[in-house]
């Protein structure tokens, strides 16, 4: 498990593109641990716009996807330049998500593994975007 951090090595970066043709929007995630965590607990972290990373488990337990639609790039170049930006150290978005949303997620989630919740995602993101 590695610590999470601004090079463009250690990102991913996903084409949302829900038409084909075209690339982009791009989400941008990480798996690692987030800087300084002493429980040292792995998870899927979401690149903003404004350079904090947010653990992804926040935007699954709010149970409204169009909330990622905020942080997508337009393109790869958008990351590229922001990346080259940032510091080597990543700051982390402090976020909370209450008992109840988290167990409502799990519910919605459960049985299933990470890619097919994306999968999901990506399938939503295309429907509320088809046609534009």
């Amino acid at each position: 498990m590695s610590t999470l951090s601004n090079s463009f090595t250690a990102v991913e970066m996903w084409n949302l593109n829900p038409g084909g043709g075209e690339r982009g929007p791009f989400l941008v995630v990480q798996a690692g641990i987030a800087p300084g965590d002493e429980l040292v607990r792995e998870s899927l972290w979401v690149l903003r716009p404004d350079g904090r990373w947010v653990d992804s488990m926040y935007y699954g337990a709010k149970g409204a996807p169009e909330l990622l639609d905020e942080v997508l790039f337009a393109s790869s170049q958008a990351v590229m330049d922001l990346l080259g930006k940032l510091g080597p150290k990543a700051e982390i978005e402090p976020t909370q998500v209450s008992e109840a949303e988290l167990q409502a997620w799990m519910q919605r989630t459960a049985g299933r593994d990470a890619m097919a919740t994306v999968r999901r995602f990506l399938e939503g993101y295309k429907q509320r975007h088809a046609g534009a």
